[in-house]
């Protein structure tokens, strides 16, 4: 079944809205690459009640390496965008990248203030980031030890933003199973 055609599927399974393309918000690094596309999209009231949009999505990612060659690449995701204006005033930006994940999560560049995930071992080649100036003390809480948990056991190509009230969450790659996949990302234990 094609990424198109699983999602079509999730859509018509839960009574939701199908479509070959969605806008959008461009918020935060990921969202807002300039030739970014939607391949299909559901959206309305998704499992969990999260009212958002499930989406297949790519851009062309382009960089030099140290030989000084230039490699382009497709990079295709799976995401759910959804609204949660609320968090502007708490937390303008935050961003997580599982270590196999190329969700950008320092979009504000020198804005932004790597965050210490701790030494577990299933943070090794993970990132988060978050604007500078944000209360250490309500990050602390964020990074509650059980959020820090779950985050520990999401896929490798698990990563997030939130960006100005719009959290865009997903995983590397056309999730084709709607069963599992598009759930949280979590590894099955």
């Amino acid at each position: 079944m094609s990424g198109s055609d699983s999602l079509s599927k999730f859509a018509e399974d839960r009574g939701l809205a199908y479509s070959p393309t969605a806008e959008l918000p461009a918020q935060g690094s990921t969202l807002s690459r300039g030739d970014a596309k939607v391949e299909g999209a559901v959206s309305g009231s998704l499992p969990g009640g999260v009212e958002g949009t499930l989406s297949h999505f790519t851009y062309t990612y382009t960089y030099t390496d140290s030989d000084d060659h230039t490699h382009t690449e497709i990079r295709r995701f799976t995401r759910v965008d959804t609204r949660i204006p609320e968090s502007i005033g708490f937390l303008p930006y935050f961003g997580f990248s599982g270590r196999a994940s190329h969700f950008a999560a320092n979009a504000g560049g020198e804005d932004m203030a790597k965050i210490d995930l701790g030494d577990r071992k299933a943070f090794e080649g993970a990132s988060a980031y978050a604007y500078k100036g944000t209360s250490q003390s309500w990050l602390t809480q964020l990074l509650s030890p059980a959020f820090a948990d779950w985050l520990g056991r999401s896929e490798d190509s698990f990563g997030f933003e939130l960006a100005n009230g719009v959290l865009c969450a997903g995983r590397d790659g056309f999730v084709e199973d709607a069963t599992r996949g598009f759930q949280a990302g979590v590894k099955d234990s």
